[in-house]
């Protein structure tokens, strides 16, 4: 199998998401770019600092953009993107952020080849049919 990019691995768990939603009978999410490149930049410092934790509060409290109502974040570190995001499912509190009260979502996936990882920040914001970006 050729190597995918770290864009092709997103949108793959962006349908995965979007596929377990529709399966519970909820709308898609709505990618914002903002928020992605957020995710992308946590699994670069996870990978790069060789520890596995979610982001603190704190910091995503102010990084998000403006006007979030609530937001939930999943993580995973996996030899494959497939298992990272099967293990998401199975769990039932990342499963619970996936079918949540969101409106939107951020993912980022960074891959030295022999390893992946994921990280997915939901948000919801009072207006979702507004872009966030």
């Amino acid at each position: 199998m050729p190597t995918q990019t770290p864009a092709e691995l997103e949108a793959y768990v962006l349908g995965e998401i979007n596929k377990v939603r529709a399966n519970a009978g909820l709308g898609p999410l709505a990618v914002d770019p903002t928020i992605s490149a957020i995710s992308r930049d946590w699994s670069q410092q996870m990978a790069a600092g060789g520890f596995f934790e979610h982001r603190p509060s704190t910091q995503l409290d102010v990084m998000l953009p403006a006007g979030w109502l609530q937001w939930g974040e999943n993580i995973a570190s996996a030899p494959d993107i497939f298992w990272s995001q099967s293990t998401l499912e199975s769990s039932p509190g990342h499963y619970a952020n996936m079918v949540g009260p969101f409106t939107h979502l951020g993912i980022g996936v960074f891959t030295n080849g022999a390893q992946v990882w994921v990280t997915q920040n939901f948000t919801r914001y009072a207006e979702p049919s507004v872009p966030r970006s």
